[in-house]
């Protein structure tokens, strides 16, 4: 701690990133709470954060447990107000949601998605994902079905793309295991 009172108040951006660091310091130590304070510390002195600093804030959170979940969470909703919708906040967001057993806010986080450019099959297929962990394996169908159908209509080279290759096998193994469930349930 005593390297940082050299830098002063007037240097924001410094001891910003020196708080960042005793942060990683601590949290390389597994004294998360420790962690959690330095990075706290370095937020307010941040001018301009980045996604990241709000991440490892969340991090500490969730290695401290799960009574402390909701704590992660607000500081990723902190890094939303701040930076806006951001895709990484907006997904450890969804993490966190589905961690708490949360499928509805998660659903609705991935709604925030849509507006970031994320294209709709991949909004589909985790709206599908998260439904399935929710059990609403019908609705969870529909929306690897419509994952699908979204692939279908990208123009001819897209849909051989790495990804979009990725993505389909993905919501296949996905309809799969919902077909074994159906078929074991049924």
């Amino acid at each position: 701690k005593l390297f940082l009172k050299p830098l002063g108040q007037e240097t924001h951006g410094g001891l910003s990133r020196g708080y960042a660091l005793l942060g990683k310091i601590h949290q390389k130590k597994n004294e998360h709470l420790e962690a959690i304070q330095a990075f706290e510390k370095s937020l307010q002195n941040n001018m301009q954060p980045a996604p990241v600093d709000y991440l490892q804030v969340a991090a500490s959170y969730v290695k401290l447990g799960n009574e402390y979940r909701q704590k992660a969470l607000d500081i990723i909703d902190q890094g939303i107000v701040r930076l806006g919708p951001v895709v990484t906040l907006q997904e450890e967001a969804i993490e966190l949601e589905l961690l708490s057993g949360n499928y509805d806010a998660a659903l609705s986080r991935v709604e925030t998605l849509r507006s970031q450019g994320i294209n709709e099959a991949n909004i589909y297929f985790k709206q599908a994902s998260i439904m399935t962990r929710a059990r609403r394996f019908e609705e969870a169908q529909v929306c690897y079905k419509k994952a699908l159908a979204e692939i279908e209509r990208l123009p001819a080279h897209k849909p051989q793309s790495r990804v979009i290759v990725k993505l389909r096998l993905s919501i296949e193994e996905g309809m799969s295991k919902l077909e074994d469930k159906n078929g074991t349930a049924g």
